[in-house]
């Protein structure tokens, strides 16, 4: 390769030498970001791009030899803040955390959020992680409003606009979240944005049983209250955490409006705790996601299964999980208001057969992400399209090209 690509400032840590990976990169602009795919590919390198690289070991399928990794970790400036049309502009390597600090100024917001919003919004939208606002908010993408990207040509391409009514031309946001760093390396954003709310609040229902869940959900819903997210969480006897001071299992929910609003659904949803004899506590929402990252970051080097269940069969749905809590899993985390779920266990044979036992008798109410990923017949077209030498990340265990 060209003394360009050998004189990068990048450190290879020692886990992507265990995956073959020869170098890492890290461009200031676009423009380096075209130099750089331009001369791996001509010098017969597969590109894998990446972020702060958090995430990215666990994205390999298998050894990965002559690979180099982009890096845009350092190309994290806001570019563009526009308060009057709701949008901004950002580098990929900027985090979500500091976007959202620098537009607290402007009482705006990009409405996500995650376990650690250290990630980078390139990377967040390259994954398509389910926000932990999705019941209210839908995802990350859905602010989408325009991108650059460099192809597998090394070309910077660009779609859509920085307002709403600019945008035009292919949709090419729509194919790049979600597509994990094989179609090319995202350079710049534009979301669009929403004010800061007026209120928030969050409210703790301390279970004696997790199919109360199900129907204090239901009761909260039907009194119409403002709800953003609705999440539940338990920590087993196995999670490491004697003493430990989170109640059995919690189901926390967060709603935001008005003052006059919140405090109306506040008292309503005390009438509901005392209706099922349970503990009610109310919270400072930032307050809440600092205690459930805490209870999450306790097991989250476990084993873990994730996947999705059905909200219209949520009776049936905790009833299981609550079989599993009885097999002492370390730890559960469950998105009432999206759907989804993360089972934290200690690889006890006996358990992870409960497990698919229990999925089995659920009659697909409770869909198991076993980690195996069959991309859609399109995307094999817009590869060929996009990267049509197959430059980027060919090795991705998660949209694996044969």
């Amino acid at each position: 390769m060209t003394d360009y690509l050998t004189n990068s400032e990048g450190q290879l840590c020692p886990q992507w030498k265990d995956l073959g990976v020869s170098r890492i990169f890290y461009p200031y602009n676009s423009q380096e970001v075209e130099q750089l795919v331009q001369e791996a590919k001509g010098n017969g390198y597969n590109i894998v791009p990446a972020g702060n690289g958090t995430r990215l070991a666990r994205h390999f399928k298998d050894k990965c030899p002559n690979t180099v990794i982009i890096s845009v970790a350092k190309m994290d400036k806001i570019l563009d803040i526009s308060p009057n049309n709701l949008t901004v502009t950002v580098e990929p390597g900027l985090s979500l955390s500091q976007l959202q600090e620098t537009l607290k100024k402007f009482n705006l917001w990009l409405p996500a959020k995650y376990i650690d919003d250290n990630r980078t919004l390139g990377g967040l939208v390259a994954e398509n992680k389910d926000s932990y606002l999705k019941y209210a908010y839908r995802n990350i993408g859905d602010y989408i409003l325009g991108i650059a990207f460099v192809n597998g040509d090394g070309e910077l391409i660009r779609s859509g606009g920085k307002t709403v009514k600019n945008v035009s031309g292919y949709d090419f946001s729509r194919v790049l979240n979600g597509s994990r760093g094989t179609l090319g390396i995202i350079t710049e954003i534009t979301f669009k944005l929403q004010p800061r709310p007026l209120q928030e609040c969050t409210l703790l229902f301390s279970l004696k049983e997790l199919p109360q869940a199900a129907m204090i959900l239901d009761q909260v819903k039907n009194i119409g209250a403002p709800l953003v997210a609705c999440h539940l969480y338990s920590l087993g006897q196995d999670s490491g955490c004697d003493g430990c001071r989170y109640p059995k299992a919690v189901m926390a929910v967060s709603m935001e409006g008005s003052k006059p609003v919140i405090e109306d659904f506040f008292n309503k949803l005390h009438q509901i705790a005392r209706v099922h004899g349970l503990d009610l506590q109310n919270m400072e929402t930032s307050e809440y996601w600092c205690k459930y990252t805490g209870a999450y970051r306790q097991v989250s080097q476990l084993d873990q299964l994730i996947g999705s269940f059905s909200k219209k069969q949520l009776p049936l749905v905790m009833d299981k999980f609550s079989k599993l809590a009885a097999v002492q899993l370390a730890g559960m985390f469950i998105d009432l208001g999206a759907g989804s779920f993360q089972l934290f266990f200690t690889g006890v044979s006996s358990i992870k057969s409960t497990i698919d036992y229990l999925v089995q008798e659920a009659e697909g109410a409770i869909t198991p992400d076993r980690g195996e990923y069959k991309p859609h017949p399109l995307f094999s077209t817009l590869k060929k399209c996009m990267d049509k030498d197959n430059c980027f990340f060919k090795n991705n265990r998660f949209l694996y090209l044969a």
